[in-house]
């Protein structure tokens, strides 16, 4: 049973994202590296505007293996305004620790 702290964690994410997810063996890193992504990306934007959910990035995996960004709603506003079209996204991990780093251009 999912606790109200671990639902309240899982909202951040979309639908696709929580599919992706389920597929790993990990889930609980596969959903960390992902909010530390959701993080990254949202940093390297520079914007101190708020964004409504997490759900507005988007985090999945294409079909060689490698993770890619969509952006929705204000936070896509956001990046249009500033002429980012494409985001790089880099993820590593070991025992406990997540680095994340996101470069928008």
């Amino acid at each position: 049973m999912v606790d109200s702290q671990m639902r309240g964690f899982i909202r951040q994410f979309t639908e696709k994202e929580i599919e992706e997810v389920l597929k790993q063996e990990n889930q609980y890193i596969a959903f960390a590296k992902r909010f530390s992504l959701k993080e990254a990306v949202y940093k390297s934007l520079h914007t101190f505007e708020g964004i409504r959910s997490f759900q507005e990035i988007e985090i999945l995996t294409d079909s060689n293996g490698i993770l890619f960004v969509s952006l929705y709603g204000r936070i896509k506003e956001i990046a249009d305004k500033n002429g980012i079209s494409q985001i790089l996204l880099s993820v590593s991990y070991e025992m406990d620790t997540i680095v994340s780093i996101a470069f928008a251009e």
